[in-house]
């Protein structure tokens, strides 16, 4: 870019000019050394444009938030919390073990009992069981002791209430899933917007760094005019009046120097407290060039971000959620019937009671509960079935404002192209005026304040396409969100788990 060569080569005219002159003036007193004198310059140029290169790039930047900014690294463990959750809804298909131990004492009998039961769920909603008692007594007035073990097993099957497709296990893992992906796409989002977040934080810096180094080239400009306006008023051919507005003008140059340097310094503190690094840390690279990629044909932008809308996920999994809570609702308006059956073996006999008595035996019935439908379940059915409806509503409304805000950006990316395009011409036009005002000046066909003005402009010209160039880049970083793209742009893979 224009702006980017001109502040090379006002750099290096800085710089190089004084060092020239010395160059020159040594090789004529001392030419056997001209060869040693010719190198320095070399490695000068060589370490200038080697620091001048070094900085934070913006894929520099998105790394280091991926892996220090304090809220991505929140929501990283927000992720390990869904894990457990599911993983403590699910351990209810595991086996479960329960012990239990009992004693009594009176007057006649000293008595302990002992108790293991291992139960498994089972698709259906039934559990299957069993059940091992040892029991253990003595009588006092004989001294006789006796035990007896005795063991059950057996099966229990819900027929209506929480049977089937309605147990309480599978439908609290099929919601804790679905809580657990509508956290994760929410998550994805927060992510994604938090490295937008720094992304623009990290333009506004190198936009401020760009706006400090034209404000460098105009301190540097309006120093050399008011000291080339006091060198011809010393000779007669400028005023008091001259000197004085040259100065004035370097005054103004400097003001605004010192603001936006305390802008840009504030620019990179943002951006180190999002980085979750120190600001000494935080170096913003200018020597790159700010690219900006076509998106190709606009009406692909609207199909890609509506493909891409993470609402249309989240109505779904919402949809499937509050069919659920119905289901749920349903369920327990059902009476509840449950079937049983069991084989109990005792093959001690117990002579002490109330010990149990020898034998075996198999055993099946049923059980029967039913309890009126209460209004308040009745109430929260419907509410459920209003919500799917209001869901559908809000739904449909989302997607049309979204729609008319893709017409708008694409509208939008369309008229900031042209306007980087026109900025950078009016660079180049503003350079070219500025140079045949300079030469008119000094060859007395210009007047002091057009020459100001020539110079302002130029000044004016560069800030406009700076300004332009990251407005257009800010708007890249709002597309590159609501399509998603921003991960596989910079090769960034989320675990969602």
């Amino acid at each position: 870019m224009r702006r980017k060569k001109l502040s090379i080569l006002v750099a290096n005219r800085l710089y190089a000019e004084p060092f020239l002159l010395f160059s020159f003036l040594y090789t004529k007193l001392y030419p056997e050394k001209t060869t040693m004198l010719l190198f320095v310059p070399v490695v000068i140029a060589f370490f200038t444009f080697t620091i001048y290169a070094e900085g934070l790039s913006e894929n520099d930047v998105l790394l280091k938030a991926l892996s220090n900014n304090t809220d991505i690294r929140i929501h990283n463990l927000e992720s390990q919390t869904d894990s457990l959750k599911l993983r403590e809804v699910s351990s209810k298909r595991l086996p479960q073990v329960s012990l239990r131990g009992s004693g009594s004492l009176d007057d006649s009998i000293s008595s302990a009992n002992a108790s293991a039961t291992v139960s498994q769920t089972i698709p259906g909603g039934g559990t299957v069981f069993g059940t091992v008692e040892q029991s253990g007594g003595i009588q006092r007035s004989t001294s006789r002791s006796t035990s007896d073990r005795r063991y059950v097993a057996g099966v229990e099957q819900p027929l209506l209430r929480n049977a089937w497709s309605n147990s309480p296990v599978e439908l609290g893992i099929q919601i804790t899933t679905i809580n657990n992906e509508l956290l994760s796409i929410g998550r994805r989002q927060r992510i994604l917007s938090t490295l937008s977040d720094v992304r623009n934080l990290y333009w506004n810096a190198f936009e401020r760094k760009e706006l400090q180094r034209i404000q460098e080239n105009q301190v540097t400009l309006t120093e050399e005019f008011m000291k080339s306006e006091r060198e011809r008023f010393v000779i007669g051919e400028a005023s008091a009046l001259d000197t004085l507005s040259a100065a004035l003008q370097y005054a103004n140059a400097k003001r605004n120097m010192l603001r936006i340097e305390n802008e840009s310094q504030s620019s990179l503190y943002r951006l180190a407290a999002a980085l979750g690094v120190d600001a000494s840390e935080v170096t913003i690279s200018q020597q790159q060039d700010v690219l900006i990629p076509d998106i190709g044909d606009p009406d692909e932008l609207i199909d890609k971000a509506l493909k891409y809308d993470p609402q249309v996920k989240i109505f779904e999994r919402m949809q499937e959620l509050t069919s659920l809570r119905i289901k749920q609702r349903r369920n327990d308006l059902l009476p509840e019937l449950n079937l049983r059956a069991s084989y109990d073996y005792n093959p001690q006999p117990s002579q002490i009671p109330p010990l149990q008595p020898s034998g075996s035996g198999a055993s099946i019935g049923f059980v029967l509960n039913y309890s009126l439908p209460s209004v308040s379940t009745r109430s929260q059915i419907e509410q459920q079935e209003l919500s799917l409806k209001s869901e559908e509503l809000s739904f449909e409304q989302h997607r049309l404002e979204q729609r008319y805000f893709l017409k708008e950006l694409r509208d939008k990316w369309q008229q900031d192209k042209e306007m980087l395009h026109y900025s950078n011409l009016s660079v180049d036009l503003a350079y070219k005026q500025y140079e045949a005002t300079k030469r008119g000046y000094e060859l007395g066909t210009e007047d002091r304040l057009s020459l100001i003005k020539a110079q302002n402009d130029l000044v004016a010209a560069e800030v406009t396409a700076i300004q332009a160039i990251i407005d257009l880049k800010r708007l890249q970083i709002v597309i590159e969100e609501i399509t998603g793209t921003l991960f596989d742009r910079f090769g960034v893979y989320i675990n969602e788990s």
